[in-house]
C-alpha cells in the first residue's frame, strides 16, 4: 500500500457531485474545505474523505483488513467518491506519497526517511516520529492518521493544532513530540466531544498506540451513523 504523507486541507477538495454523466468541471465547482461549508457537515465530510482516503494510501495490517482495504481501494479507484450531505471529498497531490510500511534497519535508513519528511510532509501536520525518525521501526499508514488528526482541528478551527507553537517562536517538534493540542476557549465555536475525541484519538503520540487506519474509519463510520449534535453555537 501507500501512504500520502501530507494529507491537509490544501490537498482535499470539497465538490457536489456531477449528476450527469458528463465532466464534472463546469456548476459542479470544487471548492477546499475551509470554505464555505457549514458544521457539522464540513467535518463529517473531513472525517470520511480523510479516513476514506487514508484506507485506501495506507499499508494493510492484518488479513481482515487486507480485504476490508481492497475492497476500499476498488471503489476510490472506480471513482465511487464518498459522498456525504450532497457533496463529495477528494484527496489531491499524491507527489509525496510513499511504499508502507517503511522498514528502518539502520541509523542511515532513518535519517533518510526524516530527510524525506522534510522535504515533502507540511511541518505542522507531520507525524512526531518522522522529526526524530527510530534507527530500528516500521512505519505505516498511521502517519497519515496523524496528518488526518490535525486536518480535523484545522477546519474546525483555522489552523494545525501546532501552528500556534510556530507562531510564537517556539520548537515544533518538541510540541509535536509532547502532543498537546490547544482547545479554543470561548469565543470560538464548540464543536460536539466526539470531534474532540476523534482528533485526540487521530492524535496519539506513540506510532503503535494510534489507531490504524481501518480502525479510524469504524469509528467514523460509528459517528455517522449516531449523528453528531449542532457544533454552531458558541463556547460558553
Amino acid at each position: 500500500g501507500y501512504a500520502h504523507m501530507d494529507i491537509k486541507p490544501h490537498n482535499i477538495l470539497i465538490r457536489r457531485p456531477n449528476s450527469s454523466s458528463g465532466s464534472s468541471r463546469g456548476s459542479s465547482r470544487p471548492r477546499r474545505l475551509q470554505q464555505q461549508l457549514t458544521p457539522p457537515s464540513a467535518c463529517e465530510m473531513a472525517i470520511t474523505a480523510g479516513a476514506g482516503c487514508c484506507g485506501a494510501a495506507a499499508g494493510a495490517g492484518d488479513a481482515e483488513e487486507d480485504e476490508q482495504q481492497q475492497a476500499l481501494t476498488a471503489d476510490l479507484e472506480a471513482g465511487r467518491s464518498l459522498v456525504v450531505r450532497g457533496y463529495e471529498a477528494v484527496l489531491t497531490d499524491f507527489g509525496s506519497a510513499r511504499a508502507v510500511p517503511i522498514q528502518i534497519g539502520s541509523r542511515a535508513a532513518a535519517l533518510t526517511v526524516q530527510e524525506d519528511a522534510e522535504v515533502h510532509c507540511t511541518a505542522t501536520f507531520r507525524a512526531p516520529e518522522l522529526f526524530d525518525v527510530p534507527s530500528h521501526c516500521t512505519l505505516d499508514g498511521r502517519l497519515d492518521v496523524w496528518a488526518l488528526g490535525c486536518t480535523l482541528y484545522a477546519i474546525m478551527y483555522g489552523a494545525s493544532p501546532f501552528q500556534q507553537a510556530v507562531d510564537q517562536g517556539a520548537s515544533l517538534a518538541l510540541a509535536v513530540m509532547n502532543c498537546r493540542i490547544p482547545w479554543p476557549k470561548a469565543p470560538a465555536l464548540r464543536y460536539p466531544q466526539e470531534l474532540h475525541s476523534l482528533v485526540g484519538l487521530c492524535l496519539t503520540a506513540e506510532h503503535g498506540e494510534r489507531p490504524t487506519v481501518m480502525q479510524l474509519l469504524e469509528r467514523v463510520q460509528e459517528l455517522m451513523a449516531a449523528g453528531l449534535p449542532d457544533a454552531t453555537q458558541p463556547a460558553t
